[in-house]
């Protein structure tokens, strides 16, 4: 069990430390600081006076991911612990879900996510009621394992988006899931993939037609 008012303390917690006299260029939420400048230098100099605040504070950071002149990548200490990790042949519904909840990070990253983790959201999709139905089998291990090697092979790197540059959205459908890429398309003509896009369909969007379904799918 954990604090009841856990998040409004710890935005109250965020608001005290980071003052309003800081407005004017730091934003703080309960999961982000959004740090704004008008020119490079004052960027990095706000960007270190709020570094040290925290530092001060003994705040501690969850880096999820890399950001720079290539792209945004995941951080390779997050790829090594999904690489070493060993699931048990017999998981609860409790490890099964705080595993795919730690891959979800990644699901911007894979193309058709959604589809490759169906088989796990068929078992880990519960209510408390209805737990005891919980079922791992090879057919959740295949996935997992799928999973793991994608993450953990080539490089998953998303583009920026680049200005003055044509781009495309493509949407796709079928009956277990709704997925889009947005891409960027250089002079050069080589595909940049800006972002993956996907959605599990729920047991009622499953007997929408193909035409429905496909509609779906741009909106």
């Amino acid at each position: 069990m954990g604090l009841t008012n856990a998040p409004p303390s710890f935005q109250r917690t965020m608001d005290n430390s980071i003052d309003n006299n800081r407005e004017q260029y730091c934003l703080v939420y309960p999961d982000d600081i959004i740090i704004f400048s008008k020119t490079f230098k004052d960027e990095l100099n706000h960007l270190n006076e709020i570094l040290n605040i925290l530092d001060k504070h003994r705040f501690q950071f969850n880096p999820r991911h890399s950001i720079s002149e290539y792209g945004i990548t995941s951080i390779h200490d997050n790829i090594k612990a999904i690489r070493e990790l060993q699931l048990s042949d017999h998981l609860t519904l409790k490890q099964a879900n705080e595993f795919i909840g730690e891959l979800g990070f990644y699901r911007r990253f894979i193309k058709n996510f959604s589809k490759i983790t169906l088989p796990i959201y068929r078992v880990t999709n519960l209510t408390k009621n209805n737990k005891h139905n919980f079922k791992w089998h090879e057919e959740q291990r295949q996935a997992i394992q799928q999973l793991k090697e994608i993450i953990t092979g080539a490089e998953l790197v998303l583009d920026f988006p680049g200005p003055d540059l044509q781009y495309k959205l493509s949407t796709n459908a079928s009956n277990v899931g709704l997925g889009a890429v947005f891409k960027e398309v250089p002079k050069d003509r080589r595909i940049k993939i800006i972002y993956y896009l996907l959605y599990a369909l729920s047991k009622n969007e499953s007997r929408y037609s193909t035409t429905e379904l496909e509609a779906l799918a741009m909106m």
